[in-house]
């Protein structure tokens, strides 16, 4: 699914207003390179099989919203990044953007 696609998914929800749908929109090219850097591809681009990026998929989205809410620190950060990237400071960075969001 397609950043796009999944903002509109998140409004047709009732998840996110107007406002923050205009605002995430907004950063769709800053997402798209999060989210290739990451390895998160169109299903049909990917070069992993689907459970093994679903996996890597939800690893991301726990280690981002635990280091967002001050569970984890930016050390433990870096460490669960460098098991799961080459470039382990991507995953920081993005989950930095997070909390200042």
């Amino acid at each position: 699914m397609s950043y796009e696609a999944a903002v509109w998914r998140l409004k047709s929800l009732g998840h996110v207003g107007s406002g923050e749908t205009n605002a995430l929109l907004s950063q769709k090219e800053t997402a798209n390179r999060y989210m290739h850097a990451l390895g998160f591809e169109d299903p049909s681009e990917a070069k992993e099989e689907p459970r093994e990026q679903e996996l890597l998929g939800q690893l991301v989205r726990l280690a981002v919203e635990a280091f967002r809410q001050e569970e984890i620190s930016r050390g433990r950060l870096m460490e669960i990044a460098k098991k799961l990237f080459a470039d382990p400071s991507v995953l920081v960075e993005f989950a930095e953007a997070t909390r200042s969001g």
